[in-house]
């Protein structure tokens, strides 16, 4: 199983040097899940006593406000590029070697903000430690019904998720294939497996 950083990142970053080709070596079996980010730019998963990204503050001093990433080129760092370009505002990546010293310095007060995976940031949000803005996904998650999207926000446009699937060597006979698919998408067409997933915002998709 992958998510969409070694596939399609390293497509635009380490193909070329590395030989490796994600289109020609590696044979798709299925789409799993995707998810969004808590994140955006009149939002994102702030401190509650930090401004948003959208505002005067924010622009009046630009390169001050500062957010979390795993490393340059990582989706939330993707993200957040993404929208400080639609605000026209400059903030200044912090790249960590994991998503969870990020998340102990954004609770802390040392970050201003930070895009992270909705499923990771879930339990800081529900019990208080993390104040959730907005949502990156093109529409509201059921978990957090309240919680608007960037769009929403006043970026319409805006929407950003990372995709999880297998992906299998590109030499694999096309019946394995068939039937590694096939497995995968009955065990997520499973109500129980759906209901489980989509608790820890995943949108299922096979």
């Amino acid at each position: 199983m992958r998510s969409n950083g070694p596939a399609s990142t390293n497509l635009i970053c380490i193909a070329r040097v590395t030989g490796f080709d994600p289109l020609r070596d590696l044979a798709p079996i299925s789409l799993m899940v995707s998810v969004p980010q808590h994140g955006g730019g009149a939002g994102g998963i702030a401190h509650s006593e930090r401004e948003s990204p959208g505002g005067s503050r924010a622009r009046a001093n630009p390169g001050q406000l500062t957010y979390g990433s795993v490393s340059v080129g990582s989706s939330g760092q993707l993200a957040a590029a993404l929208l400080g370009a639609m605000a026209q505002v400059r903030m200044t990546n912090v790249p960590y070697s994991g998503g969870v010293p990020a998340q102990v310095d954004l609770i802390s007060g040392r970050l201003s903000m930070m895009f992270d995976n909705a499923f990771a940031s879930l339990p800081h949000i529900r019990e208080g430690r993390l104040r959730a803005i907005a949502i990156t996904s093109a529409r509201r998650s059921p978990v957090l019904p309240e919680l608007p999207t960037v769009a929403e926000l006043g970026y319409p446009g805006y929407e950003n998720s990372v995709w999880m699937g297998a992906l299998a060597a590109a030499r694999t006979p096309p019946a394995i294939l068939d039937r590694l698919n096939a497995g995968i998408v009955a065990t997520l067409d499973d109500p129980a497996m759906r209901v489980r997933l989509q608790g820890l915002v995943f949108d299922v998709t096979p």
